[in-house]
């Protein structure tokens, strides 16, 4: 089935250079990747904004969802095969000991040949599970990259609303990445007319040379009230040796 954007007429209309090769392609969504390309079936950023471009600092953390998605993939596999063996083992245990009795060594003798092959599928799921957490770490670090760059280059404070509209996100996913994006100090938040949280780019200000001397002197002035301090201190103890 065709994606919903897609043009019979122009088939690559809307296409875009997969962080995944060099070919260019569509997007779909995804239920676990969120957007992947139409080709490869990697994973991707998807801009709805016109004109907005990402600083590409969201392909290395794209390129890192898909190796653990591969990786996964190998171990899952590694996992089916080990959960067969382990199945075969656990039916010839059954059936010898149906057969030869419920001795010891009947018994025992199949399963220590089928232990490697349970302990096997039990590292295959871990590391699955694991995987699975990576990728979605490190889909977190893409989208949450493209979300910096729509925001530094807004120019003007931005809603959770209009972000989700400039990214192909829910409205609750845009106010996630603001809000993380806020706590990395890099946005301030500001409360619109209408009472809605809007954010934008914290502002980086440097003191100049003037600022720079009045600093200067407000230091002089501080240290001189740490020395005062100081005397006052000594003078105290001073004064308690005396009464002691």
């Amino acid at each position: 089935m065709p994606p919903p954007d897609y043009d019979p007429v122009d088939p690559l209309k809307g296409a875009l250079q997969c962080p995944h090769g060099n070919h260019h392609a569509t997007m779909r969504q995804d239920d676990e990747l969120r957007w992947v390309c139409n080709i490869c079936g990697g994973p991707q950023v998807r801009v709805e904004k016109e004109g907005a471009k990402l600083s590409g600092a969201e392909k290395e953390p794209l390129r890192e969802a898909a190796r653990a998605r591969g990786r996964r993939i190998a171990w899952r596999g590694t996992g089916l095969f080990s959960l067969l063996g382990s199945a075969v083992g656990l039916g010839i245990t059954t059936l010898i000991t149906l057969l030869a009795g419920f001795g010891m060594l009947a018994t025992a003798l199949p399963l220590f040949l089928t232990l490697p092959f349970i302990l096997l599928t039990t590292l295959s799921l871990s590391k699955a599970r694991g995987y699975t957490k990576q990728i979605q770490i490190a889909l977190d670090r893409a989208w949450k990259s493209a979300a910096r760059d729509i925001v530094t280059k807004w120019g003007k404070p931005i809603t959770a609303r209009e972000l989700s509209g400039a990214l192909a996100i829910s409205e609750a996913g845009a106010e996630n990445l603001l809000s993380q994006l806020a706590v990395d100090d890099a946005l301030r938040s500001e409360i619109t007319p209408d009472g809605s949280l809007s954010f934008a780019p914290r502002l980086r200000i440097e003191a100049s040379i003037d600022d720079a001397d009045n600093l200067s002197a407000d230091a002089d002035l501080e240290a001189r009230f740490e020395a005062l301090a100081a005397q006052e201190a000594a003078a105290g103890q001073a004064k308690a040796k005396t009464y002691k």
